[in-house]
């Protein structure tokens, strides 16, 4: 029995405090929790509640890249047992999310993206962080233990989204006109090169987040605390006029819950296999829900930053605010299904030349009013034919204030029994006025979204604008 105590005391002499935190350096937590812990009551001690605190001070730098974080640190009374903890715990929370978001995504997209999330055992930020960002915070750092360039044998080459050598993670689509507006979550390896775009375009030394496909804009993460709201707070700039951002939320742990919830809560509008950023209650955007005899507008707006003016020196009809506003014309579920008569959208002819206008709008604040009218919606005229019928009408409008709402009406006519409805104009002369009814659209509102906010650029230089 004495050469057995003899041993152990020998065994313990040897491996001591010292040699034990150069050991654990070599080893994660997970490690060094199921091996070393069980090697003697010793080395048991060293990581339990009572036992040496270095040895999880070493476990903790060995996990993460620094010992303390602008956003992230130790309480005076907390021990590194307590502060690995609750660190850990706060990566695990973020790695919900994430994999939560790419998940539900996958689920309602009908392109998939696989391949974006590391593994549990790869949990070593990107070593460009430490050598090319002044400083990072830990929502940062937890974001990319987790979110990770695609697996190359999981990339699917899709020439409609990407031009890029990497891809990124698509997050929502608006599609209007034109323009493909494709907002995703920028990938380790697009990181470094939207930083050097913002920092030498915009003057803004910052940690690129996400950005819209092939456009010139980019939220970042405002790091190193310039614009004064804190060093997780994001903003949107963009290449038309830099003098200002948008403030938009007051961190990525903020946004990516939201975008989470909304996810699950299935409240994003899904169309063509594509997530909008529409939502499907359009009195979440301010919007409104409108019956009119059967017929349902579902009406919302939401502004595009990189299509904005807002510098009066630079652009003389600032500022003028772009908006997309989305309504969606279907047959009402309660009300219209049962009573549903066969109608159309229509534009009339008078005199041969004369259009009268079958799209009545009224935009207003509290200062003005006007009207605004139109053939059809983009120059068509949707026919509804069974209850399952519906049309999607979306298009952009410039606004010179936050304050403007929008209502009005379209012209409608139901068909007459046996009736072959065609998109074309109808005559003034011969068409049967008893037919017609106007489908109402109430008022929605024209402003930003809840918390955001435009703010001056501080680092705005004036050679900036020779470079749009």
């Amino acid at each position: 029995m004495e050469k057995k105590y003899a041993k152990q005391d020998l065994f313990s002499q040897t491996f001591n405090k010292y040699l034990v935190t150069e050991l654990v350096s070599f080893f994660d937590f997970q490690t060094a929790f199921p091996t070393l812990a069980l090697l003697n009551q010793k080395w048991n001690y060293y990581f339990s509640d009572k036992g040496q605190d270095y040895v999880w001070k070493q476990l903790f730098t060995t996990e993460f890249l620094m010992l303390e974080y602008p956003d992230h640190k130790k309480l005076e009374n907390e021990t590194y047992r307590e502060y690995f903890q609750r660190s850990f715990q706060r990566y695990k929370h973020f790695r919900q999310l994430i994999s939560g978001i790419i998940d539900l995504t996958n689920a309602k997209r009908s392109k998939k993206q696989y391949g974006f999330l590391r593994d549990f055992r790869d949990r070593y930020a990107p070593e460009f962080f430490i050598q090319e960002i002044e400083s990072i915070t830990f929502q940062i750092e937890c974001i990319y233990k987790n979110f990770n360039d695609q697996d190359p044998n999981q990339m699917i080459h899709d020439p409609d989204e990407e031009k890029e050598f990497f891809s990124n993670f698509k997050l929502w689509t608006i599609k209007i006109a034109q323009h493909n507006l494709q907002q995703v979550l920028l990938t380790p390896s697009a990181i470094l090169n939207f930083r050097n775009i913002i920092e030498s375009k915009c003057g803004i030394l910052g940690f690129p987040f996400t950005h819209t496909n092939r456009y010139r804009q980019v939220t970042f993460i405002d790091n190193m605390n310039q614009f004064g709201r804190g060093c997780n707070a994001i903003y949107s700039v963009q290449g038309v006029d830099r003098t200002q951002a948008m403030y938009v939320f007051d961190s990525p742990e903020t946004y990516l819950t939201l975008h989470y919830n909304v996810l699950k809560g299935d409240k994003l509008w899904c169309n063509e296999g594509e997530i909008s950023v529409f939502r499907k209650d359009p009195k979440d955007f301010f919007g409104s829900v409108t019956v009119t005899n059967g017929i349902q507008v579902q009406a919302q707006a939401w502004l595009i930053h990189q299509f904005c003016k807002l510098d009066k020196d630079l652009f003389p009809d600032a500022p003028t605010y772009a908006f997309v506003y989305q309504h969606r014309i279907t047959i009402d579920q309660i009300t219209g299904r049962d009573r549903f008569k066969p109608c159309k959208l229509i534009v009339i002819i008078v005199n041969c030349n004369i259009i009268f206008q079958s799209r009545h709008w009224r935009f207003y604040n509290s200062q003005e009013s006007v009207l605004s009218v139109g053939p059809g919606v983009q120059g068509k005229q949707p026919v509804f034919k069974t209850p399952d019928d519906f049309y999607i009408y979306q298009t952009c409008i410039e606004r010179s204030d936050l304050t403007s709402f929008m209502e009005g009406y379209y012209l409608f006519r139901f068909l007459r029994e046996g009736e072959e409805a065609t998109d074309e104009e109808e005559d003034l002369r011969t068409l049967d006025q008893s037919l017609l009814f106007q489908v109402f659209v109430q008022p929605i509102q024209f402003r930003l979204f809840t918390g955001f906010e435009f703010v001056q650029n501080p680092n705005f230089q004036p050679h900036m604008i020779d470079q749009q």
